[in-house]
Formats: C-alpha cells, structure tokens, sequence
C-alpha cells in the first residue's frame, strides 16, 4: 500500500501567494522591528493583512474562514509561515492558537473547559482581531 503525500492542486494554489504575503508584506516588517515585536499592535496589524489576503488561520475550518486544511496541506502554508519569525503569529498558527484551532477542528464547536477530551490551557492565548478592529495599515 502506497501513501499519497501530494497536497493537491489547492494547496498548491494557497502556498504560493502565502509564500508572497511572507516576503512582501511580514518580512519586511520583521525587518523594521529587527524580528523582536514588543508592539501588541503590529500582531493585530499583521494579522489583519493576513486576513485581507485570505491566510489568517488557514488550517481552521472553512465556516470559520479557515481553508480546511489537512496535514498534508498545513505542511506547505505553514513551511511558507516559518520562513519568517512573525509569520506564524500573522497567519495565527503559533501556539497556543493553533491549539484551539484544532481543538475546534477535532471536537466541532467549542468545548466546554471542564471536558476532559480537549486540553486546558495554563496562560489565556491572544485574541485574535476581530473584523471591527481591521483594516489598520501594517507597522
């Protein structure tokens, strides 16, 4: 039995422009801040440009505007997110946030805390931006 680790023709399509948005736009603002951030505001900024381009979270699910994602496909986007140090906070798959990602992914809707199939966190993740405080120019 063979093992098919193509991602497929989507992932294909999403890796490029995300490898895109990594150089173009959070790059060069890991250039500006020297790879240190202590601005909670250029996360939120990054984060909205992800957004914009259709990267934010791409491994939670489509109906919380996610791409889906399997292994095989997080493999390329989050290799792309890597090449930067501020690459996985913008897309939102640095830990602890991807965690919940994929609690909500395994599990379906978001679990009570007292359930012993998802595991509890020890410090609060984050938040994400939400659509009111997008668009903001990137630092």
């Amino acid at each position: 039995m063979t093992v098919d680790l193509f991602p497929g023709p989507v992932v294909a399509e999403l890796a490029d422009p995300g490898a895109r948005f990594i150089r173009e736009t959070v790059l060069p603002v890991e250039d500006r801040h020297r790879g240190v951030v202590h601005s909670e505001a250029v996360r939120v900024d990054l984060q909205c440009a992800a957004k914009e381009a259709g990267f934010f979270a791409p491994h939670g699910a489509a109906e919380y505007g996610g791409h889906g994602l399997d292994m095989r496909g997080r493999t390329a986007v989050f290799e792309e997110a890597g090449y930067s140090l501020l690459g996985p906070p913008a897309l939102n798959i640095a830990a602890p946030r991807h965690i919940g990602i994929l609690d909500e992914n395994l599990f379906g809707a978001r679990q009570s805390s007292s359930s012993p199939a998802r595991p509890r966190r020890t410090s609060p993740a984050p938040p994400s931006p939400s659509t009111a405080e997008c668009p903001v120019t990137v630092r």
